[in-house]
């Protein structure tokens, strides 16, 4: 990774520093009750696609991706930092001119995006037992068809609309597979990279608001 790569993934990661847990992240083989989650990156030669799931000690999961060109610090940079904490049932993030991600509310049954809040702002959601997060990137969403037709985040809800219960791995491998299906024979120009967190709802003492207020005021 050259130099002004490097900057601007530090220089971002600095922005979203709220969302970084003090704990240290678990070993491999280790695992967050209460979260099925899975992501992978479909690399092309070219490809400027990161992306980092990172499990801690305190039940609290790490998401980051973002696309860092190569050719210097004027070209576009995106990042989507969240972290989801299935204790409190809390998912906090930042869109920093990522492509918007979607949460699937379960029990409405229906998908909101999470769209872009500029590079220092975060924005906190309630989660309930079900709710699904989904993250991919531009790569995914610019899949073009041979008329000329994006995949988009249209092609991901049709996905979520008949699998949305599916195993988080699933989910991940059914989403990348639909986009190269969608592609047909037209060449691969970008990585297609895609995150999937759910929130199962299986925490074995899950903190309720009223008791997250009891603990902030005997901590004040």
């Amino acid at each position: 990774m050259n130099g002004n790569r490097f900057t601007q993934i530090y220089t971002f990661s600095s922005q979203a520093s709220p969302f970084l847990n003090s704990a240290q992240p678990l070993q491999e083989g280790q695992w967050i009750h209460g979260l099925d989650y899975d992501g992978r990156r479909r690399a092309c030669e070219n490809g400027s696609d990161f992306f980092e799931l990172i499990p801690h000690s305190a039940a609290n999961l790490t998401l980051c991706m973002g696309v860092v060109p190569a050719h210097g610090s004027d070209s576009h940079v995106t990042l989507f930092y969240a972290s989801i904490d299935p204790l409190r049932r809390k998912l906090r993030y930042l869109n920093a001119g990522h492509e918007p991600a979607l949460l699937h509310r379960a029990r409405q049954n229906r998908a909101v995006r999470l769209e872009n809040t500029g590079s220092e702002v975060q924005r906190e959601i309630p989660l309930a037992p079900g709710d699904l997060l989904v993250v991919f990137s531009q790569g995914v969403a610019e899949t073009y068809d041979m008329d000329g037709q994006p995949f988009g985040s249209a092609g991901v809800l049709s996905i979520l609309r008949r699998s949305a219960r599916a195993p988080a791995a699933d989910l991940v491998e059914e989403i990348l597979e639909a986009a190269e299906r969608h592609a047909g024979r037209s060449a691969q120009s970008s990585d297609r990279t895609v995150a999937v967190v759910r929130f199962t709802g299986s925490m074995a003492q899950a903190i309720s608001e009223e008791a997250e207020t009891e603990l902030s005021f005997a901590a004040a």
